[in-house]
């Protein structure tokens, strides 16, 4: 990216990145939790093992708002927010408000 690349284009790709490896992190934990909630339901002695100990505990109700927020957040940037920037960014206008209709218009067509 050369320095002539505007803040709003790095804002939209850090946050889509940052979004997407959150999911990385995230994964690992659900299913630690799901594999502990599983264990515990079976009602198996061995529910306290090293691999199942990582979730800390058998509730997923504080992954349950990550989740919505990070699908609602990736949702608005990939069909909003980055088509958008694109093609303000291509926009071969001059002004704001005239780049700016005309990316609205180039993504509502």
């Amino acid at each position: 990216a050369s320095r002539q690349t505007p803040w709003y284009v790095w804002a939209t790709v850090f946050v889509g990145w940052g979004f997407a490896l959150l999911c990385l992190l995230l994964i690992p934990a659900d299913v630690a939790v799901a594999l502990r909630s599983t264990c515990k339901e079976a009602q198996r002695s061995d529910c306290n093992t090293l691999f199942l100990s990582f979730s800390g505990s058998s509730d997923s109700k504080p992954l349950v708002p990550i989740w919505e927020t990070v699908y609602w957040i990736t949702f608005a940037l990939s069909w909003l927010c980055m088509p958008l920037v694109q093609s303000y960014w291509d926009s071969g206008d001059y002004r704001f408000w005239k780049k700016l209709r005309a990316a609205v218009r180039e993504n509502l067509i």
